[in-house]
């Protein structure tokens, strides 16, 4: 799912990384989802334009949401495919990938893959795809289908072919440019609620190398009934070698099967090779795991210090998130860990409103003065568009948490976690405690069809209320931490425990 901070590595608008980021870990899961993160990078309705565009019941233009999540397969720099969370992301992007973050539109359609030397007059000027020719050559190609083709032909995945590639041509600049058949589009909501078919573990695959070992087991999984464990490393499913695939073709061809059925996975562990049949099942992924240090035991085992680990920015995180906080507000606690290790991202929206929750109603220090933006609020994020349109969020909900925060990153927090952990660092309302971030500031929005379908592709830049985009840079740590820990908080986490150190040291 996907499989993803003070201190940004970036100016407002640099869009070039500052150091190489093709060594970075991919971060995937192992059950499909269309991220990264990550189909991560965060989705939220714009909803006053998709209440337009219903209204309007026209093909396309009927139903848009945005997506701040690197899923899986989408992402162009890891989140390539991924085992549950896949880009994750988030990008993830769990053994069945998230292919979190593919992560088009309008009758008339401009992409740079379609240049002047495929168009000419004025079509190549424009750069716009020539709808005439490409028919006329689409009408003769079935001429000959039909008349030559020795086979039955498949009428409905030809069309579904035509769509698919037609969006395809996109990803050369846009890796989260996707088509989704209806059927793939129920699934990746499926996969939102946290709820998807598959066997529930997160695995990281290194680019370099192509392994893939185990990042996160899911309690109550059929991965952890089998006896998986984090750290494992993947070698053969089902007797076949997996070291010369990448994510994607995994989870495609060898990974997604009926519930019920099964697959026998070949593990190292240490000096070990092992042999486990996992079978397939319903997932159900927790949002978030909160507490006191003490009644997680891990970090120190404060009784005064909260932790609270969130997997992605979606709807039933942001209710679990809220209502943790609350219990933790209560008991009550003097310092709060927020956990955003592997978080690939999400809906903007939603992070928009935890946000809301946390900071206070009237920090306007950072648009006052500006045009566009109101005078004496607290802005959250805002996206624009290559027009610069776009969208602002403002917190109103006249609640704000005063306590002391630290945030926890690594390098496949991914997008909406970056666009949280930015807000707070910039308002100076949280430490960030890692390593750099995964650097995704860009935003997908999916258009629904009529029959079901949808198209998804990246139309907005966003920024940090202080006017940051971090796209392809990150988000650099306040305080460096090794990257010797995973994701998921367990016993001995070195990094939980150097952050309630820092709480500790800060309080005392």
């Amino acid at each position: 799912m996907l499989a993803f901070h003070p201190g940004f590595g970036g100016r407002s608008g640099d869009l070039d990384g500052r150091r190489s980021r093709g060594d970075a870990i991919i971060r995937q899961e192992f059950e499909i989802r269309r991220k990264e993160t990550g189909r991560d990078i965060g989705r939220s309705a714009e909803r006053e334009r998709d209440s337009m565009e219903k209204e309007q019941n026209q093909e396309g233009k009927e139903e848009e949401r945005t997506e701040c999540s690197p899923s899986g397969a989408k992402a162009d720099r890891g989140y390539r495919a991924g085992f549950l969370r896949g880009s994750m992301l988030g990008a993830l992007f769990t053994f069945g990938l998230c292919l979190g973050g593919y992560q088009l539109s309008r009758a008339s359609l401009s992409f740079s893959s379609f240049s002047g030397k495929t168009a000419s007059g004025s079509e190549a000027e424009s750069g716009k795809l020539d709808m005439g020719r490409v028919k006329r050559k689409l009408s003769k190609l079935q001429e000959y289908i039909e008349r030559d083709y020795l086979y039955q032909e498949d009428s409905e995945k030809a069309e579904e072919g035509i769509y698919k590639g037609l969006v395809n041509s996109l990803r050369s600049e846009d890796p989260y440019a996707f088509y989704y058949t209806k059927e793939e589009l129920s699934e990746d909501q499926s996969m939102h609620r946290g709820v998807y078919q598959g066997i529930g573990a997160a695995v990281q695959q290194d680019p370099e190398t192509n392994i893939c070992t185990v990042e996160t087991v899911y309690p109550g999984s059929p991965a952890e009934r089998a006896g998986l464990l984090r750290g494992d490393v993947i070698r053969r499913i089902d007797g076949i070698d997996i070291r010369s695939m990448n994510l994607r073709y995994i989870v495609d061809n060898l990974v997604r099967g009926a519930e019920g059925s099964s697959m026998e996975l070949t593990i190292e562990r240490g000096e070990e090779t092992i042999s486990l049949r996992v079978e397939r099942g319903e997932v159900n992924i927790p949002a978030v795991r909160a507490g006191t240090l003490e009644s997680l035991g891990i970090g120190g085992r404060d009784s005064d210090i909260g932790y609270l680990s969130l997997s992605s920015f979606y709807e039933k995180g942001e209710k679990d998130f809220l209502a943790a906080l609350d219990s933790l507000c209560e008991k009550p606690v003097k310092g709060l860990i927020i956990d955003l290790r592997g978080n690939p991202g999400g809906d903007v929206e939603v992070a928009a409103k935890l946000l809301d929750y946390i900071l206070p109603d009237d920090l306007g220090s950072f648009t006052d003065g500006k045009a566009g933006f109101q005078e004496g609020r607290t802005l959250l994020v805002y996206t624009r568009d290559k027009h610069d349109k776009g969208k602002e969020w403002y917190a109103k909900d006249g609640h704000s948490v005063e306590l002391p925060i630290v945030i926890l990153q690594n390098q496949n927090s991914a997008s909406a976690s970056e666009l949280f952990a930015g807000a707070l660092q910039d308002y100076q309302r949280a430490l960030i405690m890692g390593s750099r971030s995964y650097g995704k500031g860009i935003v997908q929005t999916i258009r629904k069809f009529t029959d079901g379908s949808a198209i998804e592709f990246t139309t907005h830049f966003y920024y940090t209320p202080s006017g940051r985009n971090i796209h392809k840079t990150g988000i650099e740590a306040d305080i460096g931490l090794s990257e010797e820990s995973g994701a998921e908080a367990s016993d001995g986490d070195s990094q939980i425990e150097s952050a309630a150190a820092e709480l500790r040291r800060r309080g005392s």
